[in-house]
């Protein structure tokens, strides 16, 4: 007797479910809309106050906005001299950017960054400007603790 149910409910549970398995779920691209660049590591040479601390294969990462119109700058184990006992991570959002012919340029004033999740107002953002193309990035900043200018290239996971 328990087979008897048991079969059909099998045999209905198959055929709800393969309806549910067509190839007609594949997302369209809109040709209007801009390709979004996507998140990327790039290490190479950070410079900081006119070179009073210079860091080899230093980290940065950069995140863009779903858009695209804006990144987010992750600066990772910076120091401001050489005597500072600890490295920190500063995250530099919402910095505006436009991309065009492959090359994406950014550039943002007053932006306070963060440490972790709060804001590090010691650490605002006077200016940055940078670029970003064939597989390299750079970019220059004044701060309220003064100065770098990275130049790197995309990491190799």
């Amino acid at each position: 007797m328990k087979k008897f149910f048991l079969f059909p409910l099998m045999v209905l549970a198959t055929l709800i479910a393969l309806p549910a398995c067509s190839d007609d779920d594949k997302e369209t691209i809109d040709p209007g809309k801009p390709e979004t660049p996507v998140a990327t590591t790039y290490t190479g040479r950070l410079t900081v106050n006119n070179g009073a601390y210079i860091k080899e294969n230093a980290d940065c990462e950069i995140t863009f906005a779903e858009n695209g119109d804006k990144l987010t700058l992750n600066i990772n184990s910076v120091k401001f001299a050489e005597a500072m006992p600890v490295t920190i991570n500063l995250s530099v959002p919402e910095i505006p950017c436009a991309t065009e012919n492959g090359k994406t340029i950014f550039s943002g004033n007053d932006i306070v960054p963060l440490m972790g999740v709060a804001p590090a107002e010691a650490y605002k953002f006077s200016t940055i400007t940078g670029s970003i193309e064939n597989s390299a990035l750079e970019f220059s900043a004044t701060l309220s603790k003064g100065s770098f200018a990275f130049t790197g290239v995309e990491k190799q996971q």
